[in-house]
């Protein structure tokens, strides 16, 4: 089992990261992200709809991470007024192409089952455009507990 910060061994300058719509985030490994982003240089984070606001969002770390948002929720609505964040509109079936098109798609974060005996694991209800990358792009997981919500 990884460590969220052992996604910080993946991400390189100028990376563009693809993350799940909202339940789908990895909140944990976002968390490594923002608290080493003193170790990074203009990262972008990819969402449709982030689950909540976050200081990256809020444009916190200039130059060192960046939300681009697909979708004006109540998570980066705030923000993408205050110019702290950027908005690129889609409808919801374009995300794979939009993706595959006009980012470097170079890691998805994701949140995930643990895997079972055989190494099966589940993306859940929030595999959503993320799956359209499966085999195409190197996935890091954060691994849910049963007593995660």
């Amino acid at each position: 089992m990884n460590a969220p910060t052992d996604v910080l061994e993946l991400v390189r300058d100028g990376a563009d990261l693809i993350v799940p719509i909202h339940h789908g985030e990895p909140h944990t490994v976002i968390d490594a992200l923002e608290a080493h982003a003193d170790r990074l240089t203009d990262v972008r984070i990819h969402q449709m709809d982030p689950a909540r606001e976050r200081p990256y969002i809020n444009g916190e770390y200039p130059g060192r991470l960046t939300h681009v948002s697909y979708y004006l929720g109540p998570g980066c609505r705030q923000a993408y007024w205050n110019g702290t964040c950027e908005l690129v509109p889609a409808h919801f079936s374009e995300m794979p192409l939009l993706l595959r098109e006009h980012t470097r798609h170079s890691l998805v974060l994701a949140a995930s089952t643990m895997p079972d005996e055989q190494g099966y694991f589940s993306l859940g209800t929030n595999a959503d455009y993320v799956a359209a990358f499966i085999g195409e792009v190197p996935f890091f997981l954060q691994g849910a507990l049963a007593s995660d919500s």
